[in-house]
């Protein structure tokens, strides 16, 4: 294979046109992910998501505590031999097999030490899910790095899709925990045979020296923040599982997921999208302020109301999405959708830090998060359960989001106008979501009503005292979508 280097593409509707499909992308994969949860959470128990919880818990960790961001690398690096790219994907293929195999030997102790020994069979075929994870890592990077987006969305939809499929079907047939972990495992295998198709590269098994020493020198730097994020991000996971039992494990994981798709994920996908633009301005040399106060502002608008609204009918929604037999879990739903909340809110400023190449300030935060995290998490889950454990989430994302709206300030001085473009917003939200809590009554027909007038008095809000930066943002993008369109 020949070296491998960036096309030389006018920068501005590239970086649009990756933006409009990474966001495309990730709608599409919330979307599967609220079907998917739906129907599983009426077919399967709680218990069954708790088993299967346990495996990917496993999994994650493996692969955090083996990974070296090699893909990463690939995406930055300038021109790539062939030789570097096949060791890159030999060492992912190594690092697969080697946790496999980890895993297969481990199997009873960590089934045992959750009090499942049940769990032990499971375990030794998720373990397989290494490899599958790690064989097509390198041509998907490969397909960032090129600027495919479409085909790295059509992988991760096609992933998504074949799994969600089969776990529906086995959950209809078998009704226990093998439906989900089966469904994941298939939608692996069609992303391996896929990625044959979406790319020309064939790997070869090559370990070069020179390739090996850079890898390693730069992935250990990233590797501290990726373990800590770990932490943060699935520890409360691993003290539900173990001081609680894997049946409230299950209905933590269900609520998590559920917060974080209507909160965090609407922060994820501005944020790639804004992303590009911070990074322009700052290499133009211009102030980020303005741009920053403007995404801010959107940010707030678009997430505020609907973490009032998760707050005030925690359980009317889990209800609606997983069944009754979930609604133990909607009081600890709604602490972890202020917390995603807060997480989503710190992200955009970590997309400003990141931007400015500030990014000294990240690890910092990060550690602040993880102490915070370690020192409460075993009490408020031992002592509150769920609803302890949301709660050090929470914490947690109270001191991140302290921490990114400092580094912000000091990279583009915004601290002031934040507050200027925050306190009204807040006051408002408050305000409905008081109303809605003191004067809806109880049932499924009058909350619909209830959630309806809300609806429609914080569109009217928005549109007497927003309507000048909504209608920039919309000229904006149809802007943008010109210039992408063929």
């Amino acid at each position: 294979m020949t070296a491998l280097s960036r096309e030389t593409i006018p920068f501005h509707p590239t970086i649009v046109r990756g933006s409009l499909w990474v966001g495309s992308g990730f709608l599409g994969q919330q979307g599967i992910a609220v079907v998917r949860t739906m129907v599983l959470a009426r077919l399967l128990t709680p218990e069954d998501f708790g088993l299967v919880g346990l495996v990917t818990l496993t999994l994650f960790a493996g692969l955090v505590l083996t990974e070296f961001s090699l893909d990463t690398v690939l995406i930055q690096r300038g021109a790539l031999s062939a030789s570097f790219i096949h060791t890159a994907w030999s060492l992912m293929l190594v690092r697969g097999l080697c946790l496999f195999l980890i895993l297969e030997a481990l199997a009873p102790w960590i089934a045992t030490s959750f009090g499942r020994p049940g769990a032990e069979a499971l375990l030794r075929v998720g373990a397989v899910s290494f490899v599958l994870l790690c064989a097509p890592g390198v041509t998907a990077a490969l397909l960032v790095r090129e600027l495919r987006y479409h085909r790295r969305v059509l992988l991760d939809a096609s992933r998504d899709v074949s799994g969600t499929v089969l776990a529906i079907l086995l959950a209809l047939w078998l009704g226990n925990a093998w439906a989900l972990l089966l469904g994941l495992l298939f939608g692996q295998v069609i992303a391996v045979i896929l990625v044959w198709f979406l790319h020309s590269y064939r790997p070869r098994l090559v370990m070069d020296r020179e390739a090996l020493a850079v890898y390693v020198g730069l992935g250990r730097h990233l590797y501290l923040s990726g373990l800590l994020t770990y932490v943060v991000t699935r520890g409360d996971d691993i003290a539900v599982g173990k001081f609680r039992g894997v049946q409230e494990l299950g209905q933590y994981q269900a609520v998590f997921g559920i917060s974080e798709m209507l909160t965090r994920g609407l922060g994820d996908i501005l944020a790639q999208v804004v992303f590009p633009a911070y990074a322009r301005i700052a290499a133009e040399g211009r102030r980020l302020t303005a741009a920053f106060d403007e995404v801010w502002c959107v940010l707030l608008l678009l997430l505020l109301p609907i973490c009032a609204f998760m707050v005030v009918f925690p359980g009317q929604i889990v209800r609606l999405l997983l069944g009754d037999k979930w609604t133990p879990a909607a009081a600890a739903f709604a602490v972890l959708a202020v917390a995603e909340t807060l997480r989503a809110l710190a992200a955009a400023c970590g997309s400003l830090i990141l931007a400015a190449g500030r990014t000294g300030y990240l690890p910092r935060i990060k550690l602040v998060e993880a102490a915070c995290f370690v020192v409460l998490i075993v009490p408020l889950t031992t002592r509150w359960g769920l609803v302890g454990a949301a709660s050090c989430v929470l914490a947690t994302y109270c001191l991140s989001l302290a921490g990114h709206i400092y580094g912000a300030h000091q990279v583009a001085a915004v601290g002031a106008r934040m507050f200027r473009r925050s306190w009204e917003p807040v006051a408002v939200t408050l305000s409905l979501a008081i109303m809605a809590w003191r004067f809806c009554p109880h049932g499924d027909v009058p909350t619909v009503i209830c959630v309806v007038l809300w609806v429609s008095m914080w569109m009217a809000y928005v549109r007497v005292r927003h309507a000048a930066s909504i209608r920039e943002i919309w000229v904006a993008l149809q802007g943008n979508l010109t210039t992408v369109s063929p």
